[in-house]
């Protein structure tokens, strides 16, 4: 499945964003992103814990995007609640990167019909919904707050 974006051309001085979804497990984490040099979806799949090489290739995208589109790149990226907590969401806020983390219960899914269940699918699932609350605001799922006074 393609997820198709239209957006209006980016006027002088306005940043441009590229959105990233990922999709966590123990082993493996599949990346993927959207920008506005593309229409689909690009996918990377990092081994699990890999932060570091997270951070790079958010920043190998955004130079690339803002290299071809001669504007700021505004990154915004989201993942679902659970095994990894929040101490990613720090560490992509700590380097620039606006974060959502997901309550996974709250993503809509059509109940009536069994449906498979690939990391690629919820990548997508992820990316529509970051797309669709960045649109309409907070109207699609329930986003987890962030606990700021937590003892890390």
């Amino acid at each position: 499945m393609t997820v198709r974006i239209v957006s209006r051309a980016a006027t002088h001085g306005e940043t441009v964003r590229c959105l990233v979804a990922i999709e966590l497990s123990k082993q493996s984490w599949v990346i993927g992103f959207i920008t506005p040099l593309s229409s689909r979806i690009s996918r990377r799949i990092l081994s699990g814990g890999d932060w570091k090489g997270l951070l790079e290739l958010i920043e190998e995208v955004r130079a690339r995007v803002s290299r071809e589109m001669g504007r700021t790149v505004e990154v915004t990226s989201c993942y679902e609640a659970g095994y990894d907590g929040f101490w990613l969401h720090r560490q992509l806020e700590a380097h620039g990167v606006r974060n959502y983390v997901i309550d996974p219960a709250s993503l809509q899914v059509d109940r009536r019909v069994r449906r498979v269940k690939t990391d690629r699918i919820d990548t997508e699932r992820l990316l529509r919904s970051l797309m669709a609350y960045l649109r309409v605001s907070q109207k699609c799922g329930a986003w987890c707050g962030y606990p700021h006074d937590v003892n890390r």
